[in-house]
């Protein structure tokens, strides 16, 4: 919300597209948008891979967490690349379905599953273990 509020991808968007004006090199920009698609694949990727052979995956076994882990680095996604503007990707980001873009389902999806996980989560750990715990 905060980001919306304030549209700090945007202003970044903005001053990279006049940084790369100035210096002459604002026709290369596809060529700086793939570089970055390609770092965030790898870094995604990374993170997963990592997660997967350390503790961390250990501490979201869970499907809940699992679930809010991965919503979480969908949406965290979805704001890079909605920043590295892509045209095409971007007409897909702002078409309508009703009166709302899709990415404002996406981000509504992805909040409503990292929500009910982490209320889930609340639920589980303010039980007190025991035979009669329903889950």
């Amino acid at each position: 919300m905060l980001d919306i509020l304030v549209g700090a991808r945007y202003a970044f968007h903005d001053l990279v597209n006049d940084y790369l004006l100035f210096l002459g090199l604002h026709g290369l920009r596809r060529i700086l948008q793939a570089v970055l698609l390609l770092g965030l694949a790898v870094m995604v990727a990374g993170t997963l891979l990592w997660a997967w052979r350390t503790s961390l995956y250990a501490a979201i076994v869970r499907a809940r967490a699992r679930a809010a882990a991965i919503a979480t680095l969908a949406v965290t996604s979805v704001f890079a690349i909605e920043t590295i503007s892509l045209h095409q990707i971007d007409a897909f980001l702002y078409a309508h379905i009703g009166p709302v873009l899709v990415i404002g389902w996406l981000w509504a999806a992805a909040a409503l599953v990292v929500g009910i996980g982490a209320a889930l989560s609340l639920r589980e750990i303010a039980t007190p273990p025991g035979p009669a715990r329903a889950v």
